[in-house]
């Protein structure tokens, strides 16, 4: 679930017609160019921003990637790969930059000349769990951490035309599906083996057109979804949320996640959830063209009225593709979006940080991240590091070439990764796109598609919490101050019983004695 929108992609000769996104400069880095193949299997992360990890290894044509972070640290990673009719293809990263599989997966064989977009989560053991839609059915796989494939489900439609289709982590180890079906959208939970549990699984819309949107995880087994309504093709878009229980009954919903306003035709954002069950919803309007947020609580409330809040006073500027992450002791968001003047010929990067009381803590107008210029904003993606969210974005020229950036914002509403910029790092702008990201244990690991050879292939790059490329993070410095000490031993207090990824050293999941132990026998200097 990588990018806060996420889009239908019409694929032709290995090239994306539609790319999400729009916005470069202050307190970022270029995390990669290059005109080089590397590192097709074992290798560590290269400190070289010329130097990246090829993923996708032979394969060519590849599109769309996702990225979702295992428990362990490790970083699943999926695309479509149209070297023979576009198929679903998966890897698995270490933290150390290792690829687990030569050749990688391939999930799904469709031999389709086009296809949209899919999804990629994970299941309560850090599998892998994707769906996907191809028109006339939806899927649904289970891929375990050694590569064998546990299940393929098939949903016929019947005839309908299928779309969206989204996937999350359900309780005792099942999986939750849900996808579109001409108008409406249904839902269905699948055990560990791929068998559907629910005898009269739901169904959403009736009128009109309701398009599930996303899926994540609530409380007590339970399931919040998103969706995109509307009544006519020139209609306003909404966006509305309900609560799947458990047991397949729909516990609220649909619910406005606001009245008024519109969302822009074929944008069905993301959220993300918070620490009891709730979500942040993150979009933009139309007319005018706003970055906007709603906090939803896990009983269908809105905190943020009944529009949500615009995440900036400055109404002279164009503010769209809006990006969050989510500090789960803070409970604080953060926000990235684009900012644009009114031609929309120059961009830039903007960030505000949000409470549920819908304060702008980093003030009415947010802090400039990348300032504008003549190079567009594609696929920004957002992770959070402990206290530090980070965002991570391709800054095109109007041409097509372009650079990966990076930046990182504190609670402080500092930007620590602008003592190494704003100097671009690599070889000359080439081709890029399909940006996508996840956390690791302690730094972020962005994948991207570039032909540098003169093919369409995936690569990665990570980054550590300090704003360096390359090498383990050194274990224990949760806080990235190049030290493991007194910070780390508050910040796994802090997170204590919780399943803070960064504060969870161990990868069990829950944040405990044993990532304590870790930090005392990595005391002292890195």
């Amino acid at each position: 679930m990588d990018s806060i929108q996420h889009y239908m992609y019409f694929l032709t000769g290995g090239n994306c017609a539609i790319r999400s996104g729009q916005m470069n400069h202050l307190s970022y880095i270029p995390l990669a160019a290059a005109l080089m193949i590397t590192m097709p299997t074992q290798a560590e992360w290269s400190n070289d921003p010329t130097i990246n990890t090829l993923i996708s290894g032979i394969q060519s044509g590849c599109a769309i990637t996702h990225a979702a972070q295992s428990l362990d640290g490790s970083v699943w990673v999926a695309w479509y790969d149209s070297d023979a009719g576009y198929d679903i293809v998966l890897q698995l990263i270490d933290e150390d930059g290792n690829t687990a599989f030569e050749p990688p997966i391939v999930v799904s064989d469709q031999s389709l000349s086009w296809v949209q977009d899919f999804d990629l989560s994970i299941d309560g053991e850090g599998n892998a769990a994707i769906a996907w839609s191809d028109g006339d059915s939806t899927g649904a796989a289970r891929v375990l951490r050694s590569g064998e494939i546990a299940f393929v489900r098939e949903f016929s439609a019947g005839g309908a035309f299928t779309a969206n289709a989204q996937i999350c982590k359900g309780p005792e180890g099942s999986l939750i599906v849900a996808w579109g079906e001409d108008g409406i959208s249904r839902a269905q939970r699948l055990s560990p083996e791929g068998d559907t549990m629910w005898l009269n699984p739901p169904t959403f819309g009736g009128s009109g057109t309701t398009a599930i949107s996303d899926l994540h995880p609530s409380i007590d087994g339970d399931t919040l979804a998103s969706f995109v309504t509307y009544t006519s093709f020139s209609g306003p878009k909404r966006l509305v949320a309900a609560r799947i229980t458990h047991s397949g009954s729909i516990a609220w919903g649909l619910n406005d996640v606001f009245t008024n306003g519109s969302l822009q035709f074929g944008a069905y954002p993301e959220f993300i959830r918070d620490n009891s069950g709730g979500g942040i919803f993150v979009w933009y309007s139309t007319s005018p063209l706003m970055a906007r947020a709603q906090w939803m609580t896990e009983t269908g409330d809105r905190l943020l009225g009944t529009d949500g809040m615009a995440m900036t006073t400055e109404t002279n500027m164009v503010h769209v593709g809006a990006v969050a992450t989510y500090e789960l002791t803070e409970d604080v968001a953060t926000v990235y979006w684009t900012r644009q003047d009114s031609l929309q010929s120059q961009a830039g990067v903007q960030v505000n940080r949000i409470n549920r009381n819908g304060d702008r803590l980093l003030g009415n107008t947010g802090l400039q991240v990348a300032a504008m210029s003549a190079n567009s904003v594609l696929d920004l993606s957002a992770w959070q590091l402990n206290e530090l969210a980070c965002a991570a974005w391709i800054g095109a020229q109007n041409t097509g070439p372009g650079m990966i950036y990076a930046a990182a914002i504190d609670p402080e509403g500092t930007l620590p990764w602008n003592t190494l910029g704003p100097a671009r790092l690599g070889t000359p702008n080439i081709d890029r796109s399909d940006l996508s990201s996840a956390a690791s244990n302690g730094q972020g690991i962005v994948v991207w598609v570039d032909a540098r050879d003169g093919s369409d292939r995936a690569y990665a790059q990570n980054i550590n919490s300090n704003g360096t490329l390359g090498g383990a993070p050194c274990t224990g410095d949760i806080s990235g101050d190049g030290t493991v000490g007194v910070d780390d031993i508050l910040s796994v207090i802090e997170s204590w019983g919780s399943a803070d990824a960064a504060a969870d050293l161990d990868g069990n999941g829950i944040v405990d004695t044993n990532d304590l132990l870790i930090i005392l026998a990595g005391w002292g200097p890195c």
